[in-house]
């Protein structure tokens, strides 16, 4: 479907999944650690994995992506905590960030994510 006043599309999709460990289940790299943004003493461990759309978004545009944790390998005698979300989002792609922090002590992960951009005159 076009768009009458621009003849663009009116929503573009993008979409994908991936697990992040190694064949026999291992985490790829290690985590990076930075303080956490609530609560400075306690510190975080982060992991950014790099997206890349199968079609670029227009030129100057940031799509909307959502992200959704679909697999977790965890410590089961660790707290349990976790969150991913899309961080440095651009036209071409965008990375996906996994966060704990504390003691929770993590294998590898999964994630769903989708991305979205419809023209501001729609």
């Amino acid at each position: 479907m076009t768009c009458t006043c621009c003849n663009r599309s009116v929503t573009m999709i993008d979409h994908g999944s991936f697990n992040y460990v190694d064949d026999v289940g291992h985490v790829v790299t290690p985590p990076q650690s930075a303080p956490n943004e609530k609560h400075p003493d306690v510190k975080e461990k982060f992991y950014l994995l790099p997206v890349k759309f199968a079609t670029p978004f227009p030129c100057g545009t940031t799509p909307k992506v959502s992200v959704a944790i679909a697999c977790a390998d965890q410590n089961q005698s660790k707290n349990f905590r976790v969150y991913a979300k899309a961080v440095n989002i651009t036209n071409t792609g965008f990375n996906v960030k996994y966060v704990t922090w504390a003691d929770s002590d993590s294998y590898g992960y999964g994630a769903l994510w989708i991305a979205t951009f419809t023209p501001s005159c729609c």
